[in-house]
């Protein structure tokens, strides 16, 4: 007789009859039948009549592995323990949900917003998953074949996605709106005028005149006269000499990382926290032109405002995107051509994508903070409504340019693709859950760069000295506001109104209208 040992579990039999290594791979695949960290002796015999005879506590001699397989797993699922484990209410939603987390690359970051017990593997959560997907009693051959094998994954994973996807989407959903709620209460209070306000500007968007596409070809600057052009923007701003010293300190401690693009086209400045140091610093793309220089201004004024505490989730972009648009100005000043600095600026190409993307996540996350979970059926109606009442919006966009004599009819703008509409809920919810399980709160960033874009817009067009001082005191103190004291600080609350927001779209299609006519 030839012996393997399995942790603690040693098992003699016949070489010549007995297949190991299936047997080993089977044991550690079942686990949870097996407890191999127990002292046992299995003694295989295919010579004997008994098939499962136990010896002692320690001792089982059996004729053939499958035989015990089947006694083992049988006893679990009459366990009561076992059974408590496996009709828990939305057990098949966990499950769903360690599995998909597994299946794609997950921030670790994000581990905490779910139970996930780290001594639990795949192919444990696979076997409960067979346990609810085989009927015990009248497949239990199918379900024992499926734990020996693990044949035939993907199929079952598909069944449990069709049956716990929207679940696990509202759980996450959940979890989204108990951090705003508790972070942003403003994120729900401005809600529906944000989102009235992103789809406007996404039509303006399509009378506004594109930025080149074209490469920018920008003189050199070396670090040094990035260096002067930052000091300089400081002095211009009046910003306070703390801010000043605060680069100083920055510098000297070696704080502001520089570093060459990790692929072109590509910038990954950001301020961040260093886990090793335990303190922030900025990380700043070296494009070797007044990019860099930009990036170092985006970055800085993060820094200034993290330095009293956690932001509003709404407003963390809009001082430092304010400040992007205060240095494009500054380089006006100093002989940069304005259409140039208005490419390195513009947002509006990413804001677009950003704003078809992420659409139905935000009704989403309103809807479900009314109180309404997200149910597959009722986004099927709200789709097919919301495409009638797109079109009568188009038709009457088309009537209003006509009477300022624009023609919009050739224009793939005003067709609207009917879709299986089924298939694209399923695709959105995967996507979104995915995405959450992936990057956390990082997937609603987008919602950030649209708003307070758009604040910043407002804010610079309408900038005098009064808002200057204003916006060095909110930057400075920016966990004190949230957005509606923003605008109520630099007199500006009347941005979000419909009316306004309406007034802009007109202007734009006046605009463009000039544009046509030459």
């Amino acid at each position: 007789m030839e012996r393997k040992t399995i942790d603690k579990i040693n098992i003699y039999y016949p070489e010549d009859k007995v297949e190991i290594e299936n047997i080993e791979t089977i044991i550690n695949k079942n686990r949870f039948l097996f407890n191999t960290s127990a002292n046992l002796n299995i003694i295989i015999d295919p010579n004997r009549s008994d098939r499962i005879k136990a010896e002692d506590n320690h001792t089982i001699i059996i004729q053939h592995f499958d035989d015990l397989f089947e006694f083992v797993l049988k006893q679990v699922l009459k366990d009561s323990k076992h059974q408590s484990i496996l009709n828990q209410p939305n057990v098949m939603t966990v499950l769903y949900i360690q599995l998909l987390n597994r299946k794609v690359v997950t921030n670790e970051q994000n581990y905490h917003f779910f139970v996930i017990p780290q001594d639990l593997t795949e192919d444990d959560f696979y076997s409960m998953l067979a346990m609810k997907y085989f009927d015990p009693e009248s497949q239990f051959t199918q379900l024992a074949n499926f734990l020996k094998t693990r044949k035939n994954q993907e199929q079952m994973f598909e069944w449990l996605q069709q049956k716990e996807r929207f679940n696990a989407y509202n759980y996450i959903l959940g979890i989204i709106v108990k951090d705003l709620k508790a972070h942003d209460l403003s994120f729900f209070t401005t809600m529906d005028k944000i989102l009235y306000k992103m789809q406007m500007n996404n039509l303006k968007s399509f009378f506004v005149e594109s930025k080149e596409d074209s490469k920018i070809n920008l003189p050199k600057l070396s670090l040094k006269q990035n260096e002067i052009f930052f000091l300089g923007f400081l002095k211009q701003i009046h910003a306070p000499k703390e801010w000043v010293e605060l680069y100083f300190s920055l510098k000297e401690k070696n704080y502001i990382l520089y570093e060459e693009p990790l692929e072109v086209g590509k910038d990954n400045s950001e301020c961040f926290f260093d886990q090793h140091d335990q303190v922030y610093k900025l990380r700043i793309t070296q494009h070797n032109n007044v990019q860099t220089f930009l990036n170092l201004i985006h970055e800085f004024i993060h820094y200034v405002s993290i330095l009293k505490g956690e932001s509003k989730f709404s407003i963390i972009e809009f001082p430092s995107i304010y400040y992007e648009k205060r240095a494009g100005s500054y380089l006006i000043s100093k002989g940069y051509d304005p259409k140039v600095v208005a490419n390195l600026l513009s947002r509006q190409k990413d804001n677009n994508k950003i704003f078809l993307s992420l659409t139905e996540l935000f009704l989403d996350i309103n809807r479900y903070a009314k109180g309404k979970p997200i149910r597959r059926e009722e986004k099927i109606d709200l789709l097919e409504k919301s495409r009638e009442e797109v079109l009568e919006e188009r038709e009457l966009l088309i009537k209003v340019c006509e009477k300022c004599g624009i023609s919009l009819k050739a224009s793939s703008f005003l067709e609207i693709q009917k879709l299986d509409y089924g298939k694209k809920v399923d695709r959105d919810c995967d996507f979104y859950t995915s995405a959450f399980l992936k990057e956390g709160f990082n997937i609603l960033h987008g919602y950030q760069y649209l708003i307070d874009d758009y604040l910043a817009e407002i804010v610079f067009e309408n900038m005098d000295e009064d808002i200057e001082q204003a916006m060095i005191e909110i930057t400075t103190n920016l966990p004190n506001y949230d957005i509606y004291l923003i605008l109520e600080r630099l007199n500006l609350t009347e941005i979000f109104t419909k009316k306004e927001t309406e007034k802009e779209l007109k202007e734009a299609i006046n605009a463009y209208q000039k544009v046509k006519k030459g």
